[in-house]
C-alpha cells in the first residue's frame, strides 16, 4: 500500500489497510452498519507477494470500511484505488462481475455513489487496481471534523476467488487541516464551580451519581450519570448573581458511551429553568439530539436560549436547573461538564 495515500482507522490499529486488525479492533464487515446486519470480513492469503486480502463472496456482497473520525484521516485524494484480483479459471468468462464504492455518513448526511466498473476486461490470474473518483461534498465531509464515517466496497461475482486489497486515497493528496476538537476544547466558555459540576452535592437525581476526577473538560470534577430512560438531574437552587453574565446561548458538554442499545436513536438532552420568584416554572430551555455524534468522547452542544430565559438569568432571583437525559433503558454512564454562556 502506498503509504502516503492509505486512510487511517479513526478508533482503530492498523490503518483501513485491508488486514486483519488485531483481536477486539474493528474490521472491515460484510454488510452494511446501517442495515444491521454485518460480520467480520474473510481473510485469505494473497495469491502472491506476502500479507492478506478480503475475500468477496459468491453473488452480491457489501464490504464495509471500519467507522473512521474523519479528523483521524491523513492525506485526502480526488481519487480512492482498490486492488482486485480475478483467479484465473472463472465460471463465467463472459461476465466474471463488478466492483462499486460509495461512502457514507451519518452525521452529516451525505451518501454517495463513486461508481461501478466492470471486472470482465480485467486479466485472469492477476491483480489490477481499480480506481474512482471521490466526489467533491464527500472530500468535503473528509477534510472536516465529523464522526462515523465509512466507505462501503461492494463486489457482484458470478465466480469463487476473487479478492479485494489496499483501499486507499489516490490523485491529487490533500493534507487535512482541521483538527479533531473533543467537546469545547478551545473554546472560551463562561462557567462556575455549580456549572461545572465541582461539588457532587450541588446536583441531585434519582440515578446514580458520580464525581468524575479523570474524564473532565473543566476544573477537577465532572458529574457521572448512570442513564436509563428519562433520567433528570437537579441543581441546587442558586442566585443568579453567582452566574457569569449571561449570553444568549448556553453550551454543555457531553460524554456518550459506547456501544449504546440503539445507535441510531442514542437520545437527547433538555434542559428547564425554574425561577419561582421571576413566575417561570419549568421554562423549556431547549433540547438537543445525541445521535451522530463522537462515541466514547466528550460532544458540546449548543442551546440558544429563549427571550424569557435569558431575562430570568439576567435579573437578580434565585433559579434551578433541570438537565434531562432522555436515552434508550441501559444507555449506560454519559458524563456531563463545562455547562457554561457562550
Amino acid at each position: 500500500m502506498r503509504q502516503n495515500a492509505r486512510i487511517l482507522a479513526g478508533l482503530s490499529v492498523p490503518p483501513l489497510d485491508m488486514e486483519p486488525p488485531p483481536t477486539g479492533s474493528f474490521v472491515w464487515t460484510y454488510g452494511r452498519p446501517s442495515y444491521g446486519n454485518t460480520s467480520p470480513a474473510s481473510f485469505v492469503d494473497r495469491p502472491s507477494g506476502s500479507g492478506k486480502a478480503i475475500e468477496a463472496p459468491h453473488g452480491y456482497s457489501d464490504i464495509s470500511s471500519p467507522v473512521i473520525r474523519t479528523a483521524d484521516l491523513d492525506l485526502i485524494g480526488t481519487d480512492v484505488q482498490v486492488e482486485v484480483y480475478i483467479p484465473a479459471a472463472v465460471n463465467n468468462p463472459y461476465w466474471v462481475g463488478s466492483v462499486a464504492v460509495s461512502f457514507e455518513n451519518i452525521a452529516t448526511s451525505t451518501y454517495a455513489y463513486f461508481g461501478i466498473l466492470d471486472l470482465t476486461p480485467l486479466p485472469r490470474g492477476a491483480w489490477s487496481t481499480l480506481t474512482f473518483a471521490v466526489p467533491e461534498n464527500v472530500r468535503t465531509v473528509l477534510l472536516g471534523d465529523h464522526p462515523g464515517a465509512l466507505f462501503v466496497v461492494t463486489t457482484n461475482t458470478s465466480t469463487d476467488g476473487v479478492l479485494v486489497d489496499n483501499f486507499a486515497f489516490a490523485g491529487t493528496l490533500t493534507n487535512r487541516t482541521v483538527p479533531h476538537q473533543s467537546g469545547s476544547s478551545g473554546m472560551d466558555i463562561a462557567t462556575t464551580d455549580l456549572w461545572s459540576f465541582e461539588v457532587g452535592a450541588d446536583w441531585t437525581s434519582s440515578a446514580a451519581l458520580t464525581a468524575e476526577p479523570i474524564d473532565v473538560t473543566h476544573g477537577a470534577r465532572a458529574l457521572g450519570v448512570e442513564a436509563s430512560g428519562w433520567t433528570v438531574i437537579t441543581s441546587r437552587a442558586f442566585a443568579t448573581s453567582e452566574l457569569p453574565v449571561p449570553t444568549s446561548h448556553l453550551g454543555i458538554d457531553v460524554f456518550i458511551p459506547d456501544p449504546q442499545p440503539n445507535p441510531w436513536w442514542v437520545g437527547e438532552v433538555r434542559m428547564l429553568l425554574t425561577c419561582p420568584s421571576s413566575e417561570i416554572q419549568d421554562a423549556f430551555v431547549g433540547n438537543r439530539p445525541l445521535q451522530n455524534l463522537f462515541p466514547s468522547e466528550f460532544n458540546h452542544l449548543v442551546f440558544e436560549l429563549p427571550s424569557d430565559v435569558q431575562a430570568a438569568l439576567s435579573s437578580s432571583t434565585i433559579c434551578s436547573l433541570e438537565i434531562i437525559l432522555n436515552t434508550q433503558n441501559g444507555a449506560g454512564r454519559f458524563i456531563i461538564d463545562r455547562l457554561g454562556f457562550e
